[in-house]
């Protein structure tokens, strides 16, 4: 009674009665992530559907496309090839809205002054050393998300989560994650890529002197997801 009586918020009345499915690579980020979201459909009545796979995605579902790949060689080219498979399913059976998950890896090695990067500042990875192989694959499965949004009308948005899942806070912090990443999916803009805010301090930044010749941690900005936030309350 409690859960039908709380009163809505914006991005729960778009999704309630709607599927959330989930496609992509199969990681145990995937897994978590989906699990999440069960507890979230929970947590609303049950008003909300997550499932895993479906024989044929319908106008009114919302899609997870998972791109998190932390493998290296075969194995993250294997991840990305299951990705560009979703793409395409995607363009076949269009979804109302659908967001390519990635991680903030895809930035790369940064030298420098350490300061918050934007969305678009991108640092050196090689597409030849295998440590470097995952990073790679989830640029290009961004890529092809945002030409398959601008060339062929895809609803599809990229998110970008920052060091999932270890440091989210437990199940609390995966929920807040799975909220955001459900309000991202809902209200971005096709297309267009945003970090994911995470909680203040749940990375431990590194401590001593650092070598100049060494990359810097990552540490993404925020400022365009808070703008995204402040028009649509405007809105």
């Amino acid at each position: 009674m409690a859960a039908e009586n709380r009163r809505q918020e914006p991005a729960e009345r778009e999704f309630t009665g709607r599927r959330i499915l989930l496609l992509g690579a199969q990681t145990p980020q995937r897994r978590v992530f989906a699990q999440s979201l069960s507890r979230r459909a929970d947590r609303m009545g049950g008003r909300l559907q997550a499932a895993e796979e479906t024989e044929k995605i319908c106008g009114e579902d919302l899609v997870f496309l998972f791109g998190m790949i932390r493998e290296s060689g075969r194995l993250a080219y294997r991840e990305l090839q299951s990705v560009l498979d979703g793409l395409k399913r995607l363009e076949q059976e269009p979804p109302k809205a659908a967001a390519l998950l990635t991680g903030t890896e895809v930035y790369g090695k940064r030298y420098g002054t350490p300061r918050a990067v934007r969305e678009e500042e991108m640092g050196y990875v090689s597409h030849l050393l295998s440590e470097d192989t995952g990073a790679f694959c989830m640029r290009t499965a961004e890529h092809m998300a945002a030409r398959f949004a601008k060339e062929k009308g895809l609803p599809v948005k990229i998110l970008r989560v920052f060091s999932f899942p270890e440091t989210l806070g437990g199940e609390d912090g995966m929920e807040r994650l799975a909220e955001q990443a459900v309000w991202g999916l809902l209200y971005g803009t096709d297309g267009e890529a945003y970090n994911l805010p995470w909680e203040p301090g749940a990375k431990k930044e590194e401590t001593g002197e650092r070598s100049a010749l060494s990359p810097v941690p990552i540490r993404p900005d925020f400022g365009k997801w808070e703008q995204l936030r402040e028009e649509r309350r405007l809105s």
